[in-house]
């Protein structure tokens, strides 16, 4: 690994400046960097941190609410993940019960929806990427989708509560 990484550096110091302001083709958990690029790319906020294990995590705004996206299968090192999760959580004045979690929960065809201890709902979207990752063009698409989920979520949380 040592020795690669000379290397690496020499290539990216021949490359024309135009070639070093190219977005990435392909993004994945395995380089968060690339994560993060992508959603600055696609005008989300993302300030990349790590969670309580050490693995990586990204902090992000998904429909105006504080959203954050964690790394899965990622080996020892914390490094070389093979996967992500979007996770949203919604704070009510109320609990929200079960039964409605449920019943949401039937029409989002990617997404999982839980409550927390406090009866407040959390919405959680799996992207998996391998080690090679995938085209940004997909991970940008996952993003909307998402975006498009929490936003249905948060009408539905949000309406129950104003009495809609």
């Amino acid at each position: 690994m040592r020795k690669s990484a000379p290397t690496g550096l020499l290539l990216v110091g021949l490359a024309s400046p135009a070639m070093a302001q190219t977005p990435p083709s392909m993004v994945g958990a395995h380089d968060p960097a690339s994560i993060v690029a992508a959603l600055k790319m696609g005008g989300y906020k993302a300030e990349l941190d790590t969670d309580g294990s050490g693995d990586p995590m990204i902090s992000t705004e998904f429909a105006q609410m504080p959203s954050y996206i964690h790394f899965y299968g990622c080996n020892a090192e914390h490094v070389e993940c093979t996967s992500l999760m979007f996770a949203t959580g919604f704070d009510r004045e109320t609990q929200w019960d079960a039964a409605s979690a449920i019943e949401v929960s039937k029409n989002l065809r990617f997404a999982a929806i839980w409550l927390d201890d406090e009866g407040d709902p959390f919405i959680s979207w799996d992207v998996v990427t391998g080690r090679e990752g995938v085209p940004v063009g997909t991970f940008s698409t996952a993003v909307r989708m998402y975006v498009d989920t929490v936003d249905s979520v948060a009408d539905i949380a949000f309406a129950q509560q104003r009495g809609e």
